[in-house]
Parts: C-alpha cells; structure tokens; sequence
C-alpha cells in the first residue's frame, strides 16, 4: 500500500499525530494546525484564570463561565472542568444540562478567536446559537467523556513518542491569538519531533478559517501536491 499525507487540526492533530506513530510506514508527511498533543496539563490551561494578566482579553466572557461553578472551585481549573461535566452529563434536569452545553461551548468558541471577533458581544452570540441547537448537548457530552477520560490516550503519549517520526516531515501552523490551543505546545511538539518539523506561528486564532492560518495551510497542502 502507498504512503498518505495526513492533515488535521485541533483534536485532528491527535488523530493524525496518534495514527502516525501508530503505523509510521503507512504516513508520508503530516500537516498539522492549532495543535493539540491530549496532554492533561494542556487541557486544563484554557480555565487557568487569566483574568490579572494585561494580555487577556477574555475577562468579561470568563467570569460568566465562572459563574456557573461554586466559588469553592474557582481556584482550580480540575474542579471547574469536573463541575461543568458532571453537569452536563448527569444532572437530571434537562434544561440545566443544556445550559451548561451552551456555557461550555460559548466560552471555548471565544477562545478561538476566529477573525472579526467582537469582544463583548460574539459570546452572547455563541451562547444563544448553542441554546437552540439540537447538537450542542451531545457535542459537549461527548468532548467533556473524553477529557475525562485523557482522550483515551495515556499520559504524554505524543510527546513521548512523537520521536519515532523523526524522518517523517511535519509542518505546524499555529495561530498567536488562539487562547485554546496555546502556540507554546506547538513549539513543545516542534521541539519533540527533532529536525524534521516546521513550526509557522501566524497573526490568527484557533480555526482553519481564519484567513491566514487557511492561506499558509493551503501554500503547504500545495506544495505537497
């Protein structure tokens, strides 16, 4: 059977990252965007509280997802994640789990800060789109299993082995105004992966959408072919 370039992004990027070192003879190359490596320190960094750092914009949209976790938990981002799935998974009320969903899914969509982000507005946007869709209870229900289960992966399990695709080329594209996918686990995979891989860090956020994350993904792809 013949080699095939791979390409994914966000949980993609596991995927692809996971399959490769899996089956290494089957993979040409990899092209990988707004990284995510399944590590449980990485997951639990987008409810860090950031809200005393100058940089973060997010500060207003954070303390309404704070709002919906006891105060007692504020200071650790396990027991936040913890609270938000217990809710979203085993409340018995209904309306209370799809209200979590939404939260849960408003705040990470902020995050990602696609192009023409407006602060202070597109969260109450995403969270009233989520309210109504029949597929933001099990998008979240679904995201929030596998978190808790470490993505079914075991602890540092890219990171360790990403090694063995030293020959393998692997481009990175990370955007610097992702705040879900952070660009310094990018570097991390970069510098795990050894000689072979190419990190690009563009003016972008988290979604292959973004004008300049999708414009160096396509010149990539394009020079694959």
């Amino acid at each position: 059977r013949g080699k095939v370039n791979i390409a994914g992004g966000s949980w993609g990027t596991t995927l692809a990252l996971a399959y490769a070192i899996e089956h290494p003879d089957h993979v040409k190359e990899l092209t990988l965007w707004s990284a995510f490596l399944g590590e449980k320190e990485e997951f639990l960094a987008w409810l860090v509280d950031r809200s005393n750092n100058p940089t973060f914009k997010y500060k207003r949209d954070w303390q309404r997802f704070l709002s919906l976790v006891p105060k007692e938990k504020h200071g650790s981002p396990a027991e936040i994640y913890n609270h938000y799935q217990s809710m979203i998974t085993m409340n018995d009320d209904p309306s209370v789990q799809l209200r979590y969903a939404a939260m849960y899914y408003a705040y990470e969509e902020v995050l990602c800060e696609p192009d023409g982000y407006e602060y202070e507005k597109d969260f109450d946007r995403y969270y009233d789109e989520a309210m109504k869709s029949q597929k933001t209870l099990a998008y979240s229900r679904i995201l929030t299993t596998f978190a808790r289960n470490n993505f079914y992966l075991p602890e540092h399990h890219i990171l360790e082995n990403v090694s063995k695709l030293k020959d393998l080329p692997c481009t990175i594209v990370s955007g610097k105004r992702d705040a879900l996918t952070l660009t310094k686990y990018a570097m991390k995979l970069k510098g795990a992966y050894g000689k072979h891989a190419t990190l690009y860090v563009e003016d972008a956020g988290h979604l292959r959408s973004d004008e300049k994350l999708k414009a160096r993904i396509q010149k990539v792809t394009e020079e694959l072919t």
